[in-house]
């Protein structure tokens, strides 16, 4: 999404496709370890914004963090874990990452960096609210206090709007609802592919 945008501010022509998902794959059975139960499925990365984890839980106590995913700072989820600041599954295969989603509270995606993120159609696909750093594809996907929260990417801010989720100071339904809705039409493989057609299909007349 970021390309894109840089593209067009040379002033090229550009066809921006999103990311689809293959609904088939989402799970019918859920599965929770905490809590709350509060999900980041991915990289560990410092682009990925996961340190802000660590620091929302260790600085300001929230608590039912789930972490699944390796990477760079993968020892800092380990520690993180000794110290029960949240709990560290490490890599975990696709079928029990989405059940682990498919049962929590809420999902978080706290990217300095982000273009269209796959854990994040799949949480707004089972109805999971979603908090997303208002970056790159992020903001494309979520429309900020209708299908889901857009926030800086800050430790503070994750929690603040964990904390609504939770107590349901904001329409949480209505939000998972809308989001839903939008990736089932939007972001199935059937509305891409057509996409992707009609982009061939211009692109041979030229």
């Amino acid at each position: 999404m970021e390309a894109a945008r840089y593209y067009k501010s040379l002033g090229l022509k550009v066809e921006h496709i999103p990311n689809a998902i293959d609904l088939s794959d989402l799970p019918r059975d859920s599965e929770r370890i905490s809590d709350p139960q509060i999900v980041y499925l991915g990289r560990l990365s410092y682009e990925k914004g996961v340190d802000l984890l660590i620091e929302a839980s260790a600085r300001y106590s929230l608590k039912g963090l789930v972490v699944a995913g390796d990477g760079p700072l993968r020892r800092y989820f380990e520690k993180a874990h000794e110290k029960k600041l949240l709990t560290f599954l490490g890599p975990l295969p696709r079928w029990k990452a989405l059940r682990m989603l498919a049962g929590s509270d809420a999902a978080v995606l706290p990217s300095r960096q982000e273009g269209v993120s796959t854990f994040l159609l799949e949480a707004m696909a089972l109805k999971i609210p979603v908090v997303a750093s208002r970056v790159g594809g992020n903001i494309e996907i979520i429309r900020g206090g209708l299908d889901g929260i857009l926030v800086e990417p800050d430790s503070r801010e994750i929690v603040n709007a964990v904390r609504s989720i939770l107590t349901e100071t904001i329409p949480v339904d209505e939000m998972v609802e809308k989001a839903y809705r939008k990736i089932m039409v939007e972001y199935n493989w059937d509305t891409v592919s057509k996409k992707y057609l009609a982009v061939y299909n211009r692109a041979l007349k030229l």
